[in-house]
């Protein structure tokens, strides 16, 4: 069982050269990532590729936009962002409260 209470918070400023900062619990093996993230109101994660792995992101609250491979779409609680292996995104929390997302970040076999 993975408890995030029990894993270290972590702030981090400008992530992928988005805007504001984010927050982050992370769980990390050498097979995958998993990490309960809130991206603060008026926040963004920046432009980035998901290079031998996928993202998986379920909005556990708030509202914001998806941008992945240039289709952008709004995201609300209960949907879900997926950004296949060699995909970009970014999620912007343009909204007046946090976003929260529930992701796992798998890494992938490419032969």
């Amino acid at each position: 069982m993975i408890d995030f209470k029990n894993l270290k918070k972590e702030k981090i400023e400008k992530f992928n050269n988005g805007e504001g900062y984010i927050t982050r619990y992370m769980y990390n093996d050498e097979l995958v990532k998993i990490c309960k993230i809130t991206i603060k109101k008026g926040s963004s994660i920046g432009l980035h590729q998901h290079i031998s792995n996928l993202e998986v992101a379920y909005v556990l609250s708030g509202v914001a936009t998806s941008i992945v491979d240039g289709v952008k779409e709004k995201v609300e609680k209960g949907n879900v962002i997926y950004c296949p292996n060699k995909a970009c995104h970014i999620i912007e929390n343009n909204s007046d409260k946090n976003l929260v997302l529930f992701c796992v970040i798998a890494e992938t076999k490419t032969n």
